[in-house]
């Protein structure tokens, strides 16, 4: 687990999109930990928005930078940010909103994400990545799932959220890509793909499936942030972690995916080989 001592500072945590609706429920739970967490926000206007919420919570610290993800097009625009906020840990829920247009989404959803993404895997001060996508964004089914979950996953991305899907899938996969490669020559990186299925806004149920979880669940937006944070604190995930609310708690369900070395990748690309030469990272 990882935690601030006497000798070991608290992990500066860079909260990419801090007010969507996951980041906002995850703000408290990152401050329970007592990191100091960077919440970028697109205006000082949702600054107080965050920061209220670090009132209410007696533990950690808080600063706010004020980030327009559209105006990240290039690496050396993220490693800009990177350089002004100096994480150990970034954090990615961000994303256009449903409302979005195309032009929009392709901006900070492609663009936008994967400039990120390849600044933050170079960093070498960067211990922790994770990168916030949903559980249906996959290029194939998933060897366990059944006919109905398939038959919901390719309705969910060609009918309902079609574009984000094409942008959102091809930036997984480099994400996928460049943690790989960084992990060559530093095994202790953690890169987390976290894939929450059709996310909600009722009640936290505290109960969960991580390994082979179904294209045909749900889970609460509370909950997803609790796990994250979970997930976030450990020290031994890694790669693509599925999330649909279960029969299981938080941290028995992280365990049985850690101990099985269970990765929701599996399935979706040929070989790792393949991968980092489809983004020319071989």
């Amino acid at each position: 687990m990882t935690t601030a001592t006497a000798t070991t500072p608290a992990p500066r945590v860079l909260l990419v999109g801090a007010t969507s609706r996951t980041g906002l429920f995850a703000v408290p739970h990152l401050l329970k930990k007592g990191w100091h967490i960077i919440a970028s926000v697109r205006s000082e206007a949702r600054a107080a928005e965050v920061k209220k919420l670090a009132e209410a919570t007696a533990a950690g610290t808080l600063e706010t930078y004020v980030l327009d993800l559209t105006s990240l097009k290039t690496p050396a625009d993220a490693r800009a940010v990177l350089d002004a906020t100096k994480p150990t840990y970034v954090v990615w829920p961000a994303g256009a909103n449903e409302d979005a247009d195309a032009e929009t989404i392709h901006a900070i959803d492609f663009v936008a994400a994967q400039a990120f993404m390849r600044a933050t895997v170079a960093d070498t001060n960067v211990t922790k990545y994770m990168h916030l996508s949903y559980l249906q964004n996959r290029r194939r089914h998933a060897p366990w799932w059944n006919a109905e979950d398939g038959k919901i996953s390719d309705y969910f991305n060609t009918e309902v959220i079609g574009i984000f899907h094409k942008a959102r899938v091809v930036s997984d996969g480099l994400f996928a890509a460049l943690v790989a490669q960084r992990r060559k020559t530093d095994p202790a990186f953690q890169g987390i793909l976290f894939r929450p299925s059709v996310l909600v806004d009722t009640e936290p149920t505290g109960k969960f499936r991580i390994v082979r979880a179904a294209a045909t669940g749900s889970v609460t937006r509370a909950d997803t942030a609790d796990v994250l944070v979970r997930l976030l604190a450990r020290d031994d995930v890694h790669g693509y972690v599925d999330l649909e609310n279960g029969e299981a708690g938080a941290d028995e369900e992280i365990q049985k995916a850690v101990a099985e070395g269970f990765d929701a990748i599996e399935g979706e690309f040929d070989s790792t080989e393949a991968l980092l030469a489809e983004y020319g990272l071989n």
